[in-house]
């Protein structure tokens, strides 16, 4: 076994923030390690030993930002993680329409339709998570379901295998033999 760093890179242009969201989907104890770094190498996020989270940051630099999925701590071998990086930075400027809106009140809807536009995006991306988060706990609970269902129909059958055994014990005990 050899424990493994997982590195993904993306080149950055000064943007506003990005976002890491990230779930362990399977193998072994469901943690990963996480640590982000800059463009010049110096680490601007970091999570030990998570199933799932999210990391926000700011974008300071120009340059490749990487993303490191380790599993230093874990024991355990291959990891399937899912992974979802939103980096915020398509800014359109609207140009106002000849006499319909006065240049103030255009670069206002402006503002207010670049807020809501972020603000949907963000809630979308958060609805995937969700689903995915939700799925992952959905297989979980049927294979849960399924290991419980098991070990009841076992612990049925020897329940009824140790009750034949006793009545039979028993009537043999009490069984009088007679010699003639």
């Amino acid at each position: 076994y050899q424990r493994r760093v997982r590195v993904f890179e993306q080149d950055h242009r000064l943007l506003s923030k990005c976002a890491v969201r990230f779930q362990v989907q399977s193998g072994g104890s469901l943690d990963v390690d996480l640590d982000i770094y800059d463009p010049t190498g110096t680490v601007i996020y970091t999570q030990r030993q998570q199933t799932a989270g999210t990391a926000v940051f700011q974008i300071e630099e120009d340059g490749a930002y990487r993303v490191c999925f380790g599993q230093r701590y874990s024991s355990s071998g291959e990891k399937s993680v899912e992974l979802d990086i939103d980096c915020d930075g398509s800014k359109q400027k609207l140009q106002p329409i000849e006499g319909a809106l006065e240049a103030d009140d255009v670069e206002d809807v402006a503002g207010l339709l670049e807020l809501l536009r972020e603000e949907l995006v963000a809630v979308k991306k958060e609805q995937r998570y969700i689903v995915k988060r939700a799925k992952t706990h959905s297989r979980t609970a049927a294979s849960t379901n399924g290991r419980v269902l098991y070990w009841s129909i076992a612990e049925a059958v020897m329940l009824v295998s140790v009750g034949v055994f006793q009545i039979y014990w028993m009537r043999r005990f009490l069984e009088t033999r007679r010699k003639i």
